[in-house]
């Protein structure tokens, strides 16, 4: 065991210290060409707010869509230093048809932050909002975002089960915490009418299949929130030609693209609405950043997609395609 010893000045200097967006943007590319400060709106952040290093560190952590969404909010705070909590969704109700639109006004990280004596905010703390995240009622009220899904009693769905083994299914998985990004080999989207508790157990055993020889004992599941069966409806057919991609579908195209950064292998397997989003954020991948998915894989389980449109994903993002099937999924080849 080794020890070392904390000086009290320095780390009550670095709790304390305050770094402007315009610094940490110099740092870090990616910031930069996030918020490359063209607009009036950009250039707030630049001139008006600074950072502590936790809160830094946090952004760091996150994807850009996740890291776009909480920027926004923070250059609202330039505007409105006191705004009203936001957790339901739009009042007007035309806009959650809208579904490239994020649905909520608010996004799911609690901002810390004060207000200094020349006016300029200084965020302090980031992280997410404990009364936003997880199962909510209405389930409608649930967020897309990454959850830490462990192994739970060690039941799997690989023979036929009567009626006392498929009861026991639903603690087979157990959801644990919202996590900034992917750290797992396996990952997951669920589809349509599935609240989070459900789509964490469900998707577990759809792993299971998909993947029998894995046996893996945690997976990252990206949820797929439920507004009921006609908005999820209209969600699928909104997705389905991937011209104007859903804020579901964009989230996971900023997911796919960390990951794939990061170098680590990551299976997916993805299910009814879950593939159809998967389709979109990959198009949307294609088109707005254009890079190898090189490090990912998948597998479809019901999919509502047809092979007319699994192939030029594949063909995109593999050397060779062919229909490669295996009950009850589907994949391309690795």
């Amino acid at each position: 065991m080794s020890y070392g010893i904390i000086n009290p000045d320095s780390e009550q200097q670095r709790a304390w210290k305050r770094t402007p967006w315009s610094a940490i943007s110099q740092q870090i590319d990616r910031f930069r060409s996030l918020l490359p400060g063209k607009n009036p709106r950009e250039q707030r952040l630049t001139q008006r707010v600074v950072f502590s290093d936790q809160a830094q560190a946090m952004l760091e952590l996150m994807n850009d869509f996740d890291l776009r969404k909480v920027l926004d909010e923070i250059i609202d705070l330039t505007y409105n230093p006191s705004p009203l909590g936001h957790k339901r969704h739009w009042r007007n109700a035309w806009l959650r048809f809208i579904k490239s639109r994020y649905p909520f006004p608010g996004y799911h990280y609690m901002i810390e932050y004060e207000v200094q004596s020349n006016g300029h905010i200084a965020v302090t703390e980031i992280y997410f909002d404990k009364s936003l995240y997880g199962s909510q009622e209405p389930a409608s009220q649930e967020r897309n975002m990454l959850y830490n899904v462990q192994r739970g009693n060690g039941i799997r769905y690989d023979r036929p089960m009567g009626r006392q083994e498929t009861e026991e299914l639903g603690d087979a998985w157990r959801l644990e915490k919202p996590v900034p990004q992917i750290t797992t080999r396996h990952a997951a989207v669920n589809g349509m009418q599935n609240p989070l508790n459900k789509a964490a157990w469900l998707m577990g055993i759809h792993l299971d299949n998909a993947y029998r020889t894995a046996s893996p004992k945690e997976y990252t599941l990206f949820h797929n929130p439920s507004e009921g069966g006609a908005i999820d409806l209209l969600e699928c057919l909104w997705d389905k030609p991937a011209i104007n991609v859903s804020h579901n579908g964009r989230h996971l195209a900023a997911v796919l693209h960390q990951r794939q950064k990061s170098g680590e292998q990551t299976d997916w397997v993805v299910h009814s609405q879950g593939a159809i989003i998967f389709n979109a954020a990959v198009i949307y991948h294609n088109t707005h950043v254009g890079t190898p998915l090189s490090a990912t894989g998948w597998r479809y389980t019901a999919a509502a997609q047809t092979w007319r449109d699994y192939a030029p994903i594949c063909a995109r993002h593999r050397s060779s395609w062919s229909k490669r099937a295996t009950t009850p999924s589907t994949s391309c080849p690795t």
